[in-house]
């Protein structure tokens, strides 16, 4: 696959008495006991931001297959974790996002336009300069990368212009560290690029991620891809950048002192949609 390495399929087993958190690979992991047949966890650990954006998308799918059993399990885990309960309402478009521009260390809101996005990129540039202790230029060119992740998603979730499948986004941030996720449930990365005559003959979710963060491939035309890509590079120079859809995953991590970055490609148990995850590593020096 070019110039990204191969992962596996993620953890053989779930098991959440070995985790001390919950990660994206690991939702895949529940969407396969479901599938399976088999009983889900009681409790889970305490998830990442981004397994809590790919769970509520995977309870939204569990829904409308009608997974009453798996829908139960989750309502569970929501009401006693609140940024999860907070993702699922947002999925379900009942968290818009308000002109509010005070700090706060997480939020959580539906994806709904674009002024609706640049609000949410206002709230988190705030918060990376009075929480994250970042500088008022750095806070501000992430602030614009996470709208334009945002923004992409937005744009590719469906087949009509405008008329977005729905979508969650969120952000966390620390000091001297931070996260966003965007996620949806909609139509996919592979679907989308197949828009593209050049790329139409793509034969899987795997092919469409490798196109996507190696050839640049676009749904609109040979070049329209370029800024996405420097995008991606310039957040995963800063720790790990997760692209999922389909059945396919990517991660780019950024190689400490090093000033190179790792791509591992590997399988995701399949879920509709796709979802993009961006971890600061911990300590960021606030220039970035």
């Amino acid at each position: 696959m070019g110039s990204l390495a191969s992962a596996g399929s993620g953890l053989a087993h779930y098991n959440s008495s070995r985790m001390d958190l919950l990660r994206p690979d690991d939702v895949g992991e529940l969407r396969r006991l479901v599938h399976s047949g088999k009983a889900l966890p009681r409790t889970l650990p305490p998830p990442t931001l981004g397994a809590v954006i790919e769970l509520a998308c995977t309870a939204s799918v569990w829904r409308a297959g009608g997974e009453l059993d798996a829908v139960r399990s989750f309502q569970e885990w929501a009401a006693a974790l609140p940024l999860l309960g907070d993702a699922w309402s947002a999925l379900n478009g009942e968290r818009p996002v308000g002109a509010v521009y005070s700090a706060t260390t997480s939020d959580v809101c539906s994806v709904t336009d674009t002024d609706a996005q640049a609000f949410f990129g206002n709230r988190f540039r705030e918060s990376l300069i009075a929480i994250g202790g970042f500088t008022d230029r750095f806070a501000l060119e992430l602030a614009g990368a996470m709208q334009e992740m945002i923004d992409n998603t937005f744009q590719h979730s469906t087949t009509h212009p405008g008329r977005a499948a729905p979508a969650v986004m969120g952000f966390e941030v620390a000091a001297q560290s931070f996260s966003f996720a965007v996620g949806d449930v909609g139509r996919g990365a592979l679907d989308s690029l197949r828009e593209n005559p050049q790329w139409a003959t793509l034969p899987s979710d795997d092919d469409a991620l490798h196109a996507i963060i190696v050839r640049h491939a676009s749904r609109r035309g040979p070049v329209e891809g370029t800024g996405f890509q420097q995008v991606v590079r310039a957040l995963a120079d800063l720790g790990t950048f997760r692209l999922r859809s389909g059945s396919a995953c990517v991660s780019i991590v950024a190689n400490a002192g090093a000033h190179s970055r790792t791509a591992i490609q590997g399988a995701s148990f399949p879920l509709i949609g796709a979802q993009i995850v961006v971890e600061s590593a911990k300590n960021l020096t606030a220039g970035g």
